[in-house]
């Protein structure tokens, strides 16, 4: 008679068996990998996202202030602190406005970066002066804090004096601290800034 053995088809099962355990925890590995890889990838696209918003209204920056809802006029055109919590950490009117939407409203338009629940938002308003907030965009999520720093002639100053001669500096370093996925540290020139 021909056939296998019980020993050999025990053996055989172990094998095949062992091969099965090792398929399924390749998969978990691989749909783990997967996960993050997508996780990441989806911080990525915060962060670009934000670091080139950041980019495209800094570099238009105006050296204009605008007037608050309440009527008051700010000291200087470009307003920024650091900040642990909620709040306006960025505000700055910004000039090329008419190519963004068409209509009759002047070429400039004000700009504001807050944190709200731990998310950066990019706000702006529709009239530079006494507008409120006509568009809210939501860049970056898990903030946990903000850190600005102003680069003042050849110093770096954690507060912008700012004054008519020198309404705007001539950079801005901004350094976001995102908990466990470490700190973002960005720095924009502004043309025409420190003038």
């Amino acid at each position: 008679m021909k056939g296998f053995s019980l020993v050999e088809l025990l053996v055989a099962m172990a094998a095949l068996s062992l091969l099965a355990v090792g398929s399924v925890f390749l998969t978990g590995y691989a749909m783990d990998a997967r996960e993050t890889i997508e996780t990441r990838e989806l911080r990525t696209g915060e962060l670009v996202r934000l670091q080139a918003a950041l980019s495209f209204d800094l570099t238009q920056a105006a050296s204009r202030r605008a007037r608050a809802e309440d009527g008051s006029k700010p000291q200087t055109a470009l307003q920024g602190r650091s900040l642990q919590g909620e709040g306006a950490f960025l505000s700055l009117v910004r000039r090329g406005a008419n190519g963004l939407v068409a209509d009759d409203r002047p070429d400039v338009q004000s700009v504001e970066y807050r944190i709200e629940a731990g998310v950066i938002e990019r706000r702006s308003r529709r009239f530079v002066d006494g507008a409120p907030p006509a568009s809210t965009q939501p860049l970056l999520t898990g903030v946990r804090a903000v850190t600005l720093s102003y680069l003042e002639g050849d110093e770096w100053v954690s507060g912008w004096p700012g004054s008519p001669e020198r309404p705007l500096p001539r950079a801005v370093r901004l350094r976001i601290d995102l908990g466990p996925d470490g700190d973002f540290d960005q720095l924009f020139l502004i043309p025409g800034g420190g003038a």
